[in-house]
């Protein structure tokens, strides 16, 4: 299996494994008066590590990848028996020892470049000057989910008042408060 981070080949490839972790988060919430709940925030970024040895011009290539870690730019990676690992990513950990200067250990781990597109931004309607105090009582307020949010932290921030989430949550029929996903546009209740 040959192992590449754009151009630069791992010589010999990773020892024995690379690891791929996907986790999920998840955010308890303490509500005054109300038994616990848990909000799923979705899944983190991927990471795909694993390690090695460099040899021949071992000291050359650490320093190498010692770079593209240091600019923090993203980087193909290409795994040839499993080409489902490769994608873009950022080397976000290289942890190594000079043995000789043709014998380098090291260990790597790159974070996944997201391909989701980003979230959307925030829509509030606005009243034109134009429009009459019953068009206005008629206007509905939304609000975009990005990551993080809570229906808790939403109600407080737009409504001034964390305990209305329940007035989020019933206007929009969501039925799990934990299950709340980005990108999704709630309308927001009267202040």
């Amino acid at each position: 299996m040959d192992v590449y981070l754009d151009d630069f080949l791992f010589r010999p490839g990773p020892r024995q494994k690379i690891g791929y972790k996907n986790p999920r988060t998840l955010v308890k919430l303490d509500i005054p008066g109300a038994g616990p709940s848990y909000q799923d925030m979705g899944e983190d970024g991927a990471v795909i590590d694993w390690s090695g040895v460099l040899i021949e011009d071992a000291y050359a290539g650490a320093m190498q990848l010692e770079v593209m870690k240091n600019t923090g730019n993203p980087v193909q990676l290409r795994v040839t028996d499993c080409p489902e690992l490769s994608s873009k990513v950022r080397i976000s950990r290289f942890d190594w020892e000079l043995v000789r200067k043709d014998y380098v250990s090291y260990s790597i781990e790159l974070a996944v470049e997201s391909a989701e597109p980003g979230p959307e931004p925030v829509v509030v309607a606005t009243p034109s000057p134009e429009r009459s105090v019953a068009e206005e009582k008629n206007s509905v307020k939304t609000y975009t989910v990005v990551s993080g949010d809570t229906l808790w932290a939403i109600a407080g921030d737009k409504l001034g008042n964390p305990l209305r989430w329940k007035d989020i949550a019933s206007l929009n029929g969501i039925a799990d408060e934990r299950k709340l996903r980005v990108g999704t546009v709630l309308k927001l209740p009267s202040p």
